[in-house]
């Protein structure tokens, strides 16, 4: 398999840095406009397909001001100019800047397509003070007006690969990046090596490495089975009842703390409890990943598309909001979940019956105490700032990254290689591909077409109140498809303008906050569908890889997709009653 990847991944580098830029103007460039003073931007003069221009507009001190942009063509003799297509109309702000709006004019379908005329931008306002803006122009090939559908099939072939279990997923997710950024270069333009690095979020890497090294060292004290042999104590050998109380816990801090860290916090534990008194690790786990997901939908810092939602919208959101709003509909949803998964194992988990417990807690205690203190400390202090972070607003990342390095110093500051060996570094490096394959796909207008169509379908309703039940409808099941099988970051952060926009529409007339609360709802939940979902699906099928329980895609989408259809559905409904019906949002 090794050969055959390499001589691929070789071609994709020599392609990829061989294909010359096909873009104007690399970087962003700086503009200003008035009434009195309009600014033309003059077009390359090669073939092209289409164009696309992006703008970054500056805050303006006007009210009901626009920024007017218009492609124009010369006839042959440069006497006159005739505009192309439709203007782009953006009403500018004077609270915050507008960012990434981007408009792509056809010139295929304008019969323009090779033809020999000059082509310019012409920017114009109303404003009597100067507007400023970056803009970047693009201009696309003939193969590059069917970007998106090239995006698609990207997107399912290395689902295919990863489904199929054609090779291992990191291998699948780190060549869809390279062929993706080939394709992206080919039809676009060449992303820097310095672009392509922030595409991959490091958040989620940081937070990712600093818990890894944290619970590696955690799990050289014997704590975790310890923990197991009083967990199933206390449940007196009742699998069901054993699950029911692990599965609240996780979904209790999932909402406060982040889900991925509230895994590695878990699975491990459950991991040594099954293999302790013989239980099936993979459905127990595979549940507390389930309600992780479902816990950290109801706060702000609970799961990455809440935080980007709270962010971008923090005028509109506090929050006290997301519990307020989201967590009804997440508790209507948990005993229909429960009544699946009782459903889904009824021959998996049998109750067992251990007759001497004593002789396991003696077997099993912790085997240095000196260094289980250290971890506890670093651990409880590292945890009581991820419950503090809306007050000192410190990233994840940084906490767990100091936590790690405190430890690694306080407990073996000579011999670290013990430790790194724990670090799951083929999880760390799928997630870096995929974020890399997933924002090369967004480039591609993969994303923007997806929130073209939902607002597309969402203008065409006639009724105001049938048009908020399709909005809340339309985004909620659409972000929970497109979050089970594309990263929910991206996708959250190029809807939320889409739903700000729709907002501000005052023919369609529809609540922000109600669109706030169905992308969260759907952007959250959805991570339960596939593996790939959510970071914590990921974190925990690497921690039974790495024990040798094997999850396909397959086995997780088989218990995950139904999972994700009930509690969207329960959320669904609730957002119907309440949003539409009550009009309380």
């Amino acid at each position: 398999m090794l050969r055959s990847i390499f001589p691929l991944l070789l071609l994709s580098l020599c392609i990829f840095t061989r294909v010359e830029s096909s873009g104007e103007d690399g970087d962003l460039n700086i503009r200003a406009v008035s009434q009195a003073s309009p600014f033309l931007l003059a077009l390359q003069d090669t073939p092209r397909a289409a164009v696309e221009l992006q703008l970054k507009v500056q805050k303006a001190d006007c009210y009901k001001c626009f920024l007017i942009v218009e492609l124009q063509e010369s006839d042959p003799l440069q006497t006159d100019w005739v505009t192309v297509g439709d203007s782009w109309l953006l009403q500018l702000s004077n609270e915050e800047p507008l960012t990434d709006q981007l408009e792509e004019w056809d010139l295929v379908e304008e019969k323009l397509y090779d033809k020999k005329t000059k082509l310019h931008f012409l920017f114009t306002t109303n404003s009597t003070t100067p507007v400023a803006f970056d803009y970047h122009v693009t201009q696309l090939g003939i193969v590059g007006r069917w970007q998106v559908v090239i995006a698609g099939v990207l997107l399912i072939t290395v689902y295919i690969l990863i489904v199929f279990e054609l090779m291992h997923r990191t291998t699948a997710a780190l060549i869809g990046a390279a062929v993706t950024l080939v394709v992206l270069t080919i039809l676009r333009e060449r992303p820097s090596i310095a672009t392509v690095v922030t595409w991959i979020d490091e958040g989620t890497i940081g937070l990712l490495l600093g818990m890894m090294i944290i619970i590696g060292i955690f799990s050289t004290t014997g704590f975790f089975e310890w923990g197991a042999i009083k967990c199933f104590k206390a449940t007196k050998g009742k699998v069901w009842r054993l699950l029911i109380v692990l599965c609240s816990l996780t979904g209790i801090l999932s909402a406060f703390l982040d889900n991925v860290t509230t895994i590695m916090l878990v699975a491990p534990v459950t991991l040594r409890l099954a293999r302790v008194v013989d239980l099936p690790p993979i459905p127990i786990i595979l549940s507390e990943v389930f309600f992780s997901n479902i816990g950290g939908t109801a706060t702000l810092i609970g799961d990455p598309p809440n935080i980007i939602i709270g962010s971008m919208l923090s005028k509109y959101i506090q929050f006290i909001d997301f519990i307020i709003y989201l967590a009804p509909g997440l508790i209507i949803g948990v005993i229909p979940v429960f009544l699946f998964l009782r459903f889904a194992y009824r021959n998996q988990l049998q109750d067992k019956i251990v007759e001497d417990i004593g002789e396991l807690e003696a077997q099993y205690r912790i085997t240095n105490t000196r260094l289980f203190m250290k971890v506890l400390l670093v651990l409880a202090i590292t945890i009581i700032f991820f419950f503090l972070e809306p007050l000192t607003h410190i990233e994840p990342a940084w906490i767990s990254m100091t936590g790690a390095a405190i430890l690694l110093m306080i407990s073996s500051p000579h011999e670290i290689e013990q430790f790194l060996e724990k670090v799951e570094w083929s999880t760390l490096l799928f997630f870096s591909g995929l974020f890399i394959f997933i924002e090369a796909l967004k480039e591609m207008g993969l994303i923007r077409f997806i929130g073209d169509v939902c607002t597309s379908i969402i203008g065409s309703v006639k009724t105001e109140e049938e048009r908020l039940i399709v909005a809340v409808v339309l985004i909620m099941w659409v972000s929970a498809f497109a979050s089970a099988f594309i990263d929910n970051i991206p996708y959250t952060a190029t809807m939320v303008p889409v739903i700000v926009l729709l907002s501000e529409d005052p023919e369609l007339n529809l609540p922000l906050r109600a669109l706030a609360w169905s992308l969260a709802f759907g952007a959250c939940l959805g991570g339960n569908g596939t593996l790939i979902g959510a970071s914590a699906n990921v974190v925990a099928v690497g921690i039974m890889d790495r024990a040798n329980y094997k999850v396909s895609f397959l086995t997780f989408m088989k218990y995950g997709m139904p999972v994700m259809i009930i509690t969207v559905a329960f959320a669904c409904a609730y957002a119907i009653l309440r949003f539409v019906k009550f009009k309380d949002y």
